[in-house]
């Protein structure tokens, strides 16, 4: 049967949603980039040349996948879609590429050509053509020309409104529609001094999500059923995502319910409700980026993780891994810097938890907390991070889950790290936080200045049982892996003012 498939996909999605300064502006440019390429917007938009029933193939991994009889239909599909997009979505770029694919014709071996061969080329026609940006759709903003009329805003306004809304906030919440909403206190909390002057910017990533679908297109090479198999992974990924965040929020009022800020009885989005120190901003699939007040970003990252992992693939039957990266910065840092930041950070952990297993199994996290730094690239943020006489001051990444109880350095885990943090906020020597903070300096100096430091300042028992400060870590299971020396105590100082911790918090 011939086909002809066509696929659509935003281009450059970061630049449109971070380039607003507010964050109710950023949501609402994610959900933009979402509905341009959903079901509801082709049968709203496309009415005379759009049947769910006949066009609509899958959407997963950021593009939507259409087909029909013949490149005219196809064609005059695009036109309609992308015309829409450039007049009332300044700023946005939407890329339309299309194939001709017939399982019946026969190649030079008298073989079909599978299902997934046409797939697989679609989607490397797509990025050709996106790599020479030929026939991108994007209406621009010439100097001081505005983007929107004030007709266009309200038109824009008003099809925002019938948006399905990304997720709902737990029964007696509200998002926040501010950064400066982002805000929580905990004063039942017994280490007074935590701060609540940064926020969290989290990016969370699948594991191994490539080599899934390639295992699906490997298991059909009927099109039809090959296609229903996709929807079905790529439909129960975005769900279960989205529950993922659902119960940490839900985990994150649980704990905290009563101790959150009531909302304005100016707003009537907020009266009488309480307001969650987190808000999504993408829910793409396994592409995910929520905010949150700076002091519980690591624990909202770690609970989503472990939400994560406890679900189940509904199409291939397997779970989940994924990897998250932690911007902690302070409230006017330019938000599309954090993001960037938390990007590469979950790059970080991606490429550790390769080296620890190429499978992608574990679920790992990396952070960043920014004092001032505007650096861009983690690389040269990190190498600040190297003491005197040559060892790594930071451990993480770090574990969050180990699906198989692997034997793993226990310094190399989320948990190690916790509880050496507690026990730092614990200060059950009653070291004044001056000394705990100019240990950060010690440490910079090298293993002999911060082993005199502790000696000089009687904190000896802040080591725990074995009073190791530094220690030889393979990052890799590889045979010629080479261990570096770490700190196993600057990564807890260092995030002691900047942290909430969620059982402590009980």
């Amino acid at each position: 049967m011939k086909r002809y498939l066509m696929i659509l996909e935003v281009s450059r999605k970061q630049d449109y949603i971070f380039s607003e300064k507010k964050l109710i502006e950023n949501v609402n440019r994610s959900r933009d980039i979402a509905y341009v390429t959903s079901n509801e917007f082709f049968k709203t938009v496309a009415k005379g040349s759009y049947n769910e029933t006949d066009n609509y193939v899958y959407a997963g991994g950021g593009h939507t996948i259409v087909e029909y009889p013949d490149k005219e239909s196809a064609d005059r599909f695009a036109r309609v879609i992308t015309l829409y997009v450039l007049e009332h979505y300044p700023g946005l770029e939407i890329f339309a590429k299309g194939i001709e694919y017939d399982d019946q014709d026969k190649e030079k071996k008298n073989e079909k050509k599978t299902a997934s061969e046409a797939f697989l080329r679609l989607t490397q026609e797509l990025e050709k053509k996106k790599s020479v940006r030929w026939e991108s759709i994007r209406r621009l903003n010439f100097g001081g020309t505005q983007e929107n009329t004030d007709a266009e805003s309200v038109e824009l306004g008003k099809t925002r409104k019938e948006y399905t809304a990304m997720v709902a906030a737990p029964e007696g919440c509200v998002f926040p529609r501010d950064f400066d909403k982002l805000s929580f206190v905990d004063d039942e909390y017994a280490y007074k001094p935590v701060k609540d002057n940064f926020l969290a910017v989290v990016h969370v990533d699948g594991n191994a999500m490539g080599t899934r679908v390639q295992n699906i297109y490997k298991s059909e090479e009927n099109f039809d059923k090959l296609k229903v198999k996709l929807r079905n992974f790529s439909e129960s990924i975005q769900s279960q995502f989205e529950e993922a965040f659902s119960e940490m929020t839900q985990e994150i009022y649980r704990v905290y319910g009563d101790k959150l800020r009531l909302g304005s009885d100016r707003d009537p989005s907020e009266r009488g409700l309480r307001i969650l120190p987190v808000r999504p901003v993408v829910l793409a699939g396994d592409d995910v980026c929520f905010v949150t007040a700076g002091n519980i970003g690591l624990e909202c990252a770690r609970i989503f993780l472990e939400k994560l992992s406890m679900k189940v693939n509904k199409e291939d039957g397997k779970r989940y891994s994924a990897c998250a990266g932690v911007a902690i910065v302070h409230r006017k840092y330019p938000f599309h810097m954090a993001y960037n930041m938390s990007e590469h950070l979950c790059g970080s952990a991606k490429k550790s938890g390769v080296e620890l297993d190429v499978s992608g199994k574990y679920s790992l996290i990396d952070w960043h907390i920014e004092y001032g730094q505007l650096k861009e690239k983690l690389s040269e943020i990190r190498e600040a991070y190297m003491t005197d006489d040559g060892a790594d001051m930071v451990l993480r990444p770090l574990v969050v889950i180990n699906p198989d109880n692997d034997r793993l350095e226990k310094e190399l885990t989320y948990d190690f790290f916790k509880q050496t943090c507690i026990s730092f906020q614990k200060n059950n020597d009653n070291i004044s936080r001056s000394k705990l903070k100019e240990l950060r300096n010690a440490i910079k100096q090298g293993e002999i200045e911060t082993e005199y430091y502790i000696k000089q300042n009687m904190m000896k028992n802040i080591t725990g049982k074995d009073g190791v400060l530094f220690k030889e870590i393979a990052r890799s299971r590889a045979k010629d892996a080479v261990s570096v020396r770490h700190s196993l105590i600057f990564d807890a100082v260092e995030a002691m003012d900047n942290c909430y911790f969620l059982e402590e918090g009980r």
